[in-house]
């Protein structure tokens, strides 16, 4: 299953609910999978529910000042560079 969150509210509830039910989560944010987080463990019993974070990516603020900012967890590298 794939659960598409738009909001940090909806993030919260689906986290509650796995953690109620014994769901495991495995968030996906760019889907580059350079960090292989979808290579999952083949014994793994639980339901498992990847989190796609893509409709989460905005940048949020950019402080210039203190060449900081922050952006949501789905948004792509080069949507950042630009």
């Amino acid at each position: 299953m794939v659960l598409y969150p738009t909001t940090n509210e909806h993030v919260e509830k689906i986290v509650q609910l796995a953690e109620k039910h014994n769901v495991m989560l495995v968030p996906c944010g760019g889907n580059s999978n350079v960090t292989h987080s979808l290579m999952l463990d083949r014994r793994e019993k639980r339901m498992i529910v990847a989190l796609d974070m893509m409709r989460m990516n905005k940048i949020l603020y950019v402080d210039k000042r203190n060449m900081m900012m922050c952006a949501q967890a789905g948004i792509y590298g080069q949507d950042l560079e630009k």
